[in-house]
């Protein structure tokens, strides 16, 4: 068991349980030997570089991991008119801060908003 500083309500939260209640609220890189780690139902664990499983990871939820080579950028930002940006399955497409649509967008994959940087 152990605790994390919340530093929206001054107070230590009970963190690591696994349970709904508290979950972690966080993207884990490695997960130990011993350690089992569960993405509940309705939650998203999202990494950039992929996760190190050498415990036990349960997906009730969904595990993303982000391609942010410069590839995966969407080549097509704005989508002028009479023009359309196709996503298929399988692939995704990372946007930053906004997607401009004056043509068509075809997505049977993932179109990912980032925040600007």
């Amino acid at each position: 068991m152990s605790y994390r500083f919340n530093p929206f309500t001054g107070n230590l939260d009970l963190v690591g349980s696994g349970g709904s209640s508290s979950p972690d609220n966080f993207s884990y890189q490695v997960i130990r030997s011993s350690a089992v780690v569960e993405i509940p139902l309705g939650q998203e664990m999202l990494v950039s570089e992929g996760v190190q499983i050498d415990g036990e990871l349960v997906l009730n939820g969904v595990l993303t991991i982000l391609d942010l080579t410069p590839d995966s950028v969407c080549p097509l930002n704005p989508v002028p008119s009479g023009r359309k940006l196709s996503v298929f399955a399988s692939e995704q497409c990372l946007i930053y801060d906004e997607l401009i649509i004056d043509g068509e967008v075809f997505n049977d994959g993932q179109i990912i908003l980032l925040p600007a940087s």
